[in-house]
């Protein structure tokens, strides 16, 4: 397990490569969810098999098993 925190949201990965985000969440950055701030840690489906996060500000890297870099 991996967490990451900047000042607006949170990021964590699980044991099995799954993306879990709270908290700010303008114009949808973070996953797909409907409300511009999430309180309790939401899947982000389109990520998979990653090793690492980390956060900024306004953004949020992801690191896979292979190396690719999703943000």
């Amino acid at each position: 397990i991996q967490l990451s925190s900047s000042v607006t949201h949170t990021a964590a990965v699980t044991l099995s490569g799954s993306v879990f985000v709270w908290g700010q969440n303008p114009g949808r950055i973070l996953c797909d969810a409907a409300s511009e701030h999430i309180e309790t840690p939401t899947k982000v489906a389109r990520l998979s098999n990653i090793c690492q996060v980390t956060c900024g500000r306004h953004f949020t890297l992801a690191l896979s098993i292979d190396g690719a870099v999703s943000s």
